[in-house]
């Protein structure tokens, strides 16, 4: 709709950081042991049902609108397993920041 008006819009950022997502951590690197743990959680896991919840707004170097995402039962449960996944040994760096559970942006 903003597209065809002309204003900007999402449709016209291709880049995978612009699709729909939840963030449960990010980390600078990762053992290859943790990235297959996370593959085989995440191939099972997924899709989880959710609600969404509010629509807060990030100011940076661009305007970001977001929606956030209720933490239901299926969510709590695969972002704790995604934390324990990440828990050391497996970051290989200092530079992993693991959500809180239930964190919602």
């Amino acid at each position: 709709m903003t597209a065809a008006a002309g204003l900007s819009s999402p449709a016209a950022h291709r880049h995978p950081t612009s699709r729909p997502h939840v963030t449960l951590a990010t980390c600078e690197d990762l053992r290859p042991s943790a990235r297959a743990e996370l593959a085989t959680l995440l191939d099972d896991g997924l899709p989880v049902p959710f609600r969404l919840d509010g629509v807060p707004r990030f100011d940076g170097r661009t305007h970001v609108l977001a929606r956030r995402v209720a933490a239901g039962a299926a969510v709590l449960e695969l972002h704790r397993r995604v934390r324990e996944v990440l828990a050391p040994p497996l970051v290989t760096s200092t530079r992993c920041t693991l959500r809180d559970v239930g964190s919602r942006t």
